[in-house]
């Protein structure tokens, strides 16, 4: 069985190609495509103090994961 790994998208100035016409361009950040996706209009969940205090002690544990499908999600399109 073999593993396919992504490179992590730690930089977001990485150089990207566009499927259209083959220029290359500024990677988006994911306040951007948030943006251009209409995402930026949606209200989060209110947390609990206490998940709250857990969210900051611990980290948001579906960060990557959000962020890796919100950008398949705008290259896709």
């Amino acid at each position: 069985m073999s593993v396919l790994l992504k490179e992590p998208s730690v930089d977001p100035k990485r150089v990207m190609k566009l499927a259209q016409g083959g220029s290359s361009m500024t990677r988006k950040t994911i306040p951007e495509i948030e943006k251009e996706l209409g995402f930026d209009k949606v209200n989060p969940i209110t947390l609990s103090p206490s998940d709250a205090k857990e969210l900051e002690k611990k980290g948001d544990p579906f960060k990557d994961w959000y962020e890796e499908e919100l950008r398949s999600l705008y290259e896709d399109r």
